[in-house]
């Protein structure tokens, strides 16, 4: 396969062999510039592989989206791999369309669930699309977590205020307490009750 790109590159944006891209007013606007220069650039990290067409398709996984029900009740007999909707708890079973679930030496997962307690694919989630759909842990600090992270961006929620990022500044010299933001002071003595912290926006705020 022929080199279209210079194996040099300079700066952020890679360029090619034919220089015909440096000849003024080559481009009518900016925005075209930089879509040019942006294609090249990812040209010369594909020409980088040393890889061909056919042997870079062959990395790509084929797409694998859950099943939908009535594909499963096609695949009587089938092995799919089911688990919780966050992709958690994963494990092969069979297909038993007749009797409207999925089975192993161990469990069952009944078709009326389907969707809303479990889903089902026809290969094993990758890790990659795991960390995507199962978020990692993101439990409310505690009071010693706050007092280790100063410096910090976290997530503070308090009744009557409006939840917010904010960074932590540190305990103030005339009590105990932490400084979020400017000009803004929650007591560490509520904490737990009326306020939370947290390192990321929690998907369900804490009921009083």
């Amino acid at each position: 396969m022929v080199r279209l790109t210079e194996e040099v590159q300079i700066g952020p944006f890679a360029s090619l062999k034919d220089k015909a891209e440096a000849v003024p007013g080559a481009f009518g606007t900016y925005d075209c510039l930089m879509a040019h220069m942006t294609a090249v650039t990812k040209l010369k990290q594909y020409e980088d592989t040393g890889l061909s067409p056919e042997e870079i398709k062959n990395l790509i996984s084929p797409p694998n989206p859950p099943l939908t029900l009535e594909d499963l009740k096609a695949m009587d007999k089938k092995p799919v791999w089911c688990c919780d909707k966050n992709g958690e708890n994963g494990c092969w079973m069979l297909v038993v369309a007749h009797k409207m679930y999925c089975e192993n030496y161990c469990d069952v997962a009944s078709f009326s669930d389907y969707g809303t307690e479990w889903l089902a694919y026809c290969r094993e989630l990758p890790k990659e699309i795991m960390a995507v759909i199962s978020p990692p842990p993101n439990p409310s600090l505690t009071v010693d977590d706050l007092s280790r992270i100063c410096g910090e961006e976290i997530y503070t929620t308090k009744y009557g205020w409006t939840p917010c990022y904010g960074v932590v500044d540190g305990p103030a010299d005339y009590g105990p307490g932490i400084d979020i933001g400017e000009n803004r002071r929650i007591s560490l003595e509520g904490y737990g009750e009326d306020w939370w912290a947290y390192r990321q926006k929690p998907e369900k705020e804490p009921e009083k």
